[in-house]
């Protein structure tokens, strides 16, 4: 019912897992992220379809959104990035839930209180990021608490802060920093992980660093919104695709505002659209006079004019006096706000200002999501 659907090929999903996988040595697992609703795709669909090729743990950022995996029977391990509050450890335990503890009060009262939290613990090294994570000079602390529990953690892990972008000396310092902090704790545990996305495409030889008791933590990689240099083969495509209906068609005269504040006003007599979606939609404000939509049927780039409103925004179709009869696109017409047909996140994201990640995530509940592959059981 609704005039707004993003149409999440599962498919596609699987078959970027699958090249990731297909790239990955012998012990490199893939641990598929799917926090924020799978990148605004579906968490629940999209942890199904992943699991089904071969994803044999998930994650996740908050406690919330593990236990809606949970309540899914999504049973694999699933890592909750964010640290837990003391009051959430119980809920933890009660999930089943891999833990992040980033801090040495943390550790203390979970080797304490949770030991078989201890247990599912993945110990994080705050490497370069300076989010969350035991600094280095913390180590030797963090060695002794583990020592006295008698318990060994799952695994130990950080995080790249500039793996998105090539190869960097950044990211050489942060996996000698890793290095240090592993050789000076002597505690040993069955898993290490640093490579997301970034890293895994960009610095190939560190997917082998810990062969055989490894994890990458693809992201935005599976939903085909990735930079392209060092791209798996095949190449990575695009799940998502963000539809909307035209409520109206137009014509208004020549040096006619459109919209608030009149930001635009038409240059000669114009026919305009009227598309069913807004910033609510998560269509970016900033689109406003500087993006575009695509309209499959006729191949055609209809640029966004005026104000970019809560619920609708406007594209113009053309002089009438080149279409003096009603043009191509009619009331009902769906047109591509991103995606095959339309520009691409990374499109959208420029014209916002902004990166493609916030575009996908931005996609509101209120647009339907729609799973089009018939062959994915979800």
């Amino acid at each position: 019912m609704s005039n707004t659907r993003a149409l999440i090929d599962l498919g596609r999903l699987q078959a970027n897992a699958a090249a990731f996988m297909a790239a990955s040595p012998e012990g490199l697992d893939l641990m598929a992220v799917v926090k924020a609703n799978a990148y605004g795709h579906g968490a629940t669909a999209c942890a199904r379809a992943l699991r089904d090729v071969g994803a044999t743990a998930f994650a996740v950022a908050t406690l919330a959104e593990a236990e809606h995996l949970r309540r899914a029977q999504i049973d694999e391990p699933i890592l909750v990035f964010a640290p837990p509050l003391p009051d959430q450890l119980p809920a933890f335990q009660e999930l089943s839930l891999d833990v992040s503890i980033t801090n040495l009060d943390l550790l203390a009262s979970i080797s304490s209180g949770f030991p078989d939290l201890l247990r599912r613990g993945h110990i994080k090294f705050d490497t370069g990021m300076a989010r969350v994570g035991l600094q280095p000079g913390e180590v030797g602390a963090m060695a002794d608490i583990l020592r006295k529990s008698g318990v060994d953690p799952k695994a130990f892990w950080t995080h790249l802060a500039f793996s998105a972008n090539r190869p960097d000396h950044q990211t050489r310092e942060q996996v000698a920093v890793f290095r240090s902090c592993l050789a000076e704790c002597g505690v040993a545990a069955p898993a290490v992980h640093l490579l997301n996305t970034g890293g895994f495409l960009h610095h190939p030889e560190l997917r082998c660093e810990y062969e055989g008791q490894s994890f990458s933590r693809i992201g935005i990689g599976l939903y085909g919104v990735a930079h392209t240099e060092n791209a798996p083969d095949p190449p990575l495509q695009p799940v998502m695709k963000v539809v909307s209906r035209i409520l109206q068609v137009k014509t208004v005269p020549k040096g006619a505002g459109v919209s608030y504040g009149h930001t635009w006003h038409a240059p000669t007599d114009r026919w305009i659209a009227t598309v069913g979606a807004g910033y609510a939609d998560g269509v970016p404000r900033l689109l406003s006079n500087r993006g575009w939509v695509g309209h499959e049927e006729s191949g055609d780039h209809y640029p966004i004019v005026g104000n970019v409103c809560m619920d609708m925004f406007m594209i113009d179709l053309g002089p009438t006096d080149r279409v003096r009869e009603a043009p191509t696109i009619r009331v009902g017409d769906e047109v591509v706000l991103v995606g095959d047909g339309g520009p691409d996140a990374r499109a959208v994201a420029a014209w916002a200002e902004t990166i493609a990640y916030e575009v996908c995530t931005g996609i509101s509940p209120r647009v339907e999501r729609h799973y089009v592959n018939p062959d994915v059981v979800y």
